[in-house]
């Protein structure tokens, strides 16, 4: 017959068991619920980052000039996947720091990295959502 110290010591290890397999089910449900629901976070305004793109790039990226035939004048920051194209573009030129040009007012590296953080992290969740697996024939 089985002590009962042991079935004390098994149930515990039991009732462990249990307590870490309902924590990663816990943690697992809110990845996935996260993942399926990849809003902006709520109350997130955009105008520091337009506030930048009119300071810096505007002034040669606009409807009028279409300097290099890019305008960001009337991207939209707040639905970045309508033109998810362009503000990968965006993205690319700033992680590289060709832009703005060389004798052109420029950020600080940590303004750089600021915008193309909040791009990406845009560009990232909007293609969660809409996920493209490419050629499907």
């Amino acid at each position: 017959m089985i002590e009962l110290t042991t079935m004390r010591k098994y149930a515990a290890s039991l009732l462990r068991l249990a307590t870490f397999v309902a924590l990663v089910a816990a943690a697992t449900g809110q990845l996935l619920a996260t993942s399926a629901n990849p809003q902006a976070p709520a109350g997130h305004s955009a105008a520091p980052e337009r506030a930048l793109l009119e300071r810096y790039c505007v002034t040669c990226h606009n409807d009028n000039l279409r300097t290099a035939g890019f305008s960001l004048e009337s991207l939209d920051l707040g639905n970045i996947s309508a033109d998810a194209e362009a503000w990968e573009k965006v993205v690319l030129k700033l992680r590289a720091g060709m832009m703005p040009p060389a004798g052109r007012p420029r950020p600080d590296r940590e303004t750089y990295d600021r915008l193309a953080s909040f791009l990406e992290t845009d560009l990232d969740r909007a293609a969660a959502a809409s996920p493209d697996p490419g050629r499907s024939d």
